[in-house]
């Protein structure tokens, strides 16, 4: 078993490995610098990102322009902006890398 797959299978203990192979042909692994914005406040985002490794940064711009951070996920950690993911709505948070990182990036599957 790769280690891309032995990562998801302890994010993920209950999956099998038909899943397994089922969740990897949905995604792309991505290698970023840091100060990457991977979603944006504002946009629709459909994606569910896992850190295999680095930092991601959750934050909201506030209606006087200050970032206020809502997460930081490590590795082993996801983050996702979950209206934008489950309902299609605009993203209410941004997320950025904040050092360089290897992320897996689930692509919804849900028709719009």
């Amino acid at each position: 078993m790769n280690s891309i797959s032995d990562g998801i299978r302890i994010m993920f203990p209950f999956l099998d490995e038909n899943e397994i192979k089922l969740l990897l042909s949905i995604s792309a692994i991505k290698n970023i610098d840091s100060n990457v914005i991977l979603v944006r406040q504002g946009t629709i985002n459909s994606n569910v990102h896992l850190v295999l490794s680095g930092l991601l940064r959750s934050y909201v711009v506030t209606s006087s322009g200050n970032d206020r951070t809502v997460l930081i996920s490590k590795e082993k950690m996801r983050t996702v902006s979950f209206n934008s993911f489950l309902k299609n709505e605009p993203s209410e948070i941004n997320i950025e890398s904040i050092e360089p990182s290897i992320i897996l990036i689930i692509k919804s599957q849900k028709k719009t």
